[in-house]
C-alpha cells in the first residue's frame, strides 16, 4: 500500500489512521529485528496535513516476542497525550492483574433487628452495594422480585423500620474531577455508586414537531423522584440526529434538557444519568415490596444522606442473599468492545478498595493501577489517571507506556482473556467499521478512543508472517468538522453507539 501525500490529504483523519494501521499491518516483516521505518514514515507525513500540522501525535510499537528487553520504536512515543476511551485498556489490564478473570461484583441483601412470630422485621432492609456495574441492568422488576424471594424465605410478612441504600464502598463522589459540565448530566457520564443501578441512567421522551420549534417533554422512565426537569429542547432539522444533551450535577435536584432532537419523528428518547442512583433503588424496591404486601413503614433512604443528617448508619446486619456479577473476562469485553464508560469506572472504583488504605476513591484507585505498572518496572513519567473510562481529559499517558502495558499483558498468565476484549478490526466493537475489506480485517485487535479533537488506538497487530506487535497510536488536537471522524453513528463526546432509541429498551417494564 503506497499512498501520495495528496492522495492522503483527502481523507479524513478517521480514515488517515484507518490507512495507517493497515499499512502497519502490510509492513511488518518475519525478521527478528523489525523496522518499522516505513509506517513511521506515513505517520511523519500524515502530521504535515491540513488538520494534522499543529497536532500533537505519539507512536509506539514493540514486537511482542521481544520478551525481556523490548525494543519500542516510534514517532513521538514519550509525549503524554489525552488518550480518550484507550484508558480502557490500561484499566481493564489493571483489573485482570490485580484481581484475576473469575473475579465477581458482589451485592448483598442484609436485615438488621429480629423477626418476631407474627413476620414483622424489627429492623430494617440493607441493600449492600458492591460497586456491581450490571445491577438491574435488563430488569430492575427481576431483580427486586428475586431480592423479594429472598426476604419472604425468611418469614418477613411487614418492615417496621426502612429500605436503606448502602452505597458507601466508593465514597460519595460518583463523577472524576476532569470531567466536564456539558457530560456530567448524561448518561455516559453517569459515574460510578457503590450501588449501581439500572445503568445509572433514565430516559427523557419527547414529541418532536417542526424545526426551530421546542421540543414537547413528555416526561422520564423512570419517574426521577425529588427533581425538578427544565425543558428547554429544541427540535432540529430532519436527520439532524441526538443532540440533546442533560445538564445536572451528581445528587442534584434541578436538570436542565438543552440541544436538538430531529424533526420528523413521532417521538424521540435522550438518556440522562441518575442523579442518586442508589436512592431510586431503595425508594422503588420499597414500593415494590408494599405493591406485593409486604408493608414497609419508614421512608427509604442512603447510607450517605443518614451521614449527611447526623445519623449513624446501620451495623452490617444478617445476610439474606448475595447476588454475583457476570465474570471479570465476560466485563472487560464489554469495556473494550463497547466502550462501556459505567464498567470501566466501577472496575477502576473497585481497585481503590483494595489494601487498608483503600478507601474506593478515585484518587485511591489510581494510586493502585500506577502502584501495580510501577511494580512491573514501568516508567509512568507523564502518566496521570484520574478515571477508568478515559472521560477527563486529565488522564494522560505516552504512546511507549500504553504499548509497553499491551507488550506485558501479552505475556501475562491473563493474556487470552485480555486480547479476546478487544475488538477486531472490520468485524467487532468499536472497530466493526474500521479496516474492513483490507489487509487489517481481523489481524488487528484494537481499543479506539475518542473525543473532541482526541483520537487514540491501541492493541495488537498481527504481521505476515504471524507475529504480533503492540502498538499505540495518540493524536491530540488535530482540527476539522467532528462529524467526518464518524460516518454513519451518533456520537456521545468520546462513545460511539448507534442511535439512542435503538438502545433505550425499558429496564423498567416487567
Amino acid at each position: 500500500l503506497v499512498l501520495s501525500d495528496d492522495r492522503l490529504a483527502r481523507h479524513s483523519p478517521r480514515v488517515r489512521l484507518a490507512l495507517a494501521l493497515i499499512l502497519l499491518a502490510s509492513l511488518l516483516s518475519p525478521a527478528p529485528a523489525v523496522d518499522y521505518s516505513a509506517a513511521i514514515a506515513v505517520l511523519e507525513r500524515m502530521q504535515r496535513q491540513s488538520g494534522l500540522a499543529h497536532a500533537s501525535l505519539g507512536f509506539a510499537v514493540v514486537p511482542v516476542s521481544d520478551r525481556e528487553s523490548p525494543a519500542v520504536q516510534g514517532y513521538y512515543p514519550d509525549r503524554a497525550l489525552v488518550p480518550a476511551s484507550t484508558m480502557k485498556a490500561v484499566i481493564t489490564a489493571s483489573a485482570l492483574e490485580l484481581l484475576g478473570p473469575s473475579f465477581r461484583f458482589t451485592t448483598r441483601l442484609r436485615h438488621t433487628g429480629t423477626v418476631d412470630e407474627d413476620g414483622v422485621l424489627h429492623g430494617s432492609l440493607i441493600l449492600q452495594g458492591g460497586g456491581d456495574p450490571t445491577l438491574g441492568e435488563t430488569s430492575a422488576p427481576e431483580l427486586f422480585e428475586s431480592w423479594r424471594a429472598a426476604v419472604e424465605e425468611q418469614g418477613i410478612t411487614s418492615i417496621e423500620g426502612r429500605v436503606i441504600a448502602d452505597d458507601s464502598l466508593f465514597g460519595s463522589q460518583m463523577r472524576a474531577d476532569g470531567w466536564q459540565w456539558i457530560d456530567l448530566g448524561n448518561y455516559y457520564a453517569s459515574g460510578s455508586s457503590g450501588l449501581n443501578f439500572a445503568r445509572n441512567e433514565f430516559a427523557c421522551r419527547f414529541k418532536t414537531g417542526k424545526a426551530g420549534t421546542v421540543a414537547a417533554f413528555l416526561g422520564t422512565e423512570p419517574t426521577v423522584p425529588g427533581v425538578r426537569i427544565v425543558n428547554e429542547m429544541r427540535v432540529g432539522p430532519k436527520g439532524s440526529g441526538d443532540q440533546g444533551y442533560v445538564y445536572g450535577a451528581p445528587y442534584g435536584q434541578l436538570l436542565y434538557l438543552r440541544g436538538t432532537v430531529p424533526a420528523g419523528e413521532d417521538t424521540f428518547t435522550i438518556r440522562g444519568a441518575l442523579p442518586d442512583p442508589a436512592s431510586l433503588c431503595a425508594q422503588a424496591f420499597s414500593e415494590d415490596l408494599a405493591r406485593a404486601g409486604l408493608q414497609v413503614n419508614g421512608r427509604s433512604t442512603t447510607v450517605r444522606r443518614l451521614r449527611m443528617n447526623d445519623e449513624e448508619p446501620p451495623g452490617p446486619g444478617r445476610l439474606i442473599l448475595a447476588q454475583d456479577s457476570p465474570p471479570l473476562e465476560e466485563l472487560i469485553r464489554e469495556v473494550n468492545h463497547r466502550s462501556d464508560n459505567l464498567y470501566a469506572d466501577s472496575l477502576h472504583r473497585f481497585l481503590g478498595t483494595i489494601g487498608e488504605a483503600g478507601d474506593g476513591s478515585q484518587a485511591a484507585a489510581s494510586r493502585a493501577v500506577v502502584d501495580h505498572w510501577d511494580g512491573q518496572g514501568l516508567d509512568l513519567a507523564g502518566f496521570a489517571m484520574a478515571d477508568g473510562s478515559g472521560l477527563a481529559r486529565t488522564n494522560t499517558i505516552t504512546a511507549r507506556q500504553m504499548a509497553l502495558i499491551l507488550h506485558h499483558m501479552a505475556q501475562s498468565p491473563y493474556s487470552e482473556e485480555f486480547r479476546a476484549s478487544l475488538p477486531v478490526a472490520g468485524q467487532s466493537g468499536t472497530l466493526r467499521r474500521i479496516g474492513a475489506n483490507s489487509p487489517a480485517a481481523g489481524r488487528v485487535r484494537a481499543k479506539s478512543g475518542s473525543m473532541d479533537r482526541v483520537l487514540a488506538y491501541c492493541g495488537y497487530v498481527e504481521g505476515d508472517s504471524g507475529t504480533h506487535h503492540a502498538f499505540a497510536l495518540l493524536i491530540n488536537n488535530f482540527t476539522g468538522p467532528h462529524r467526518s471522524l464518524r460516518p454513519g453513528t451518533v456520537s456521545y463526546t468520546h462513545l460511539t453507539l448507534p442511535t439512542t432509541r435503538q438502545r433505550c429498551r425499558s429496564r423498567w417494564a416487567p
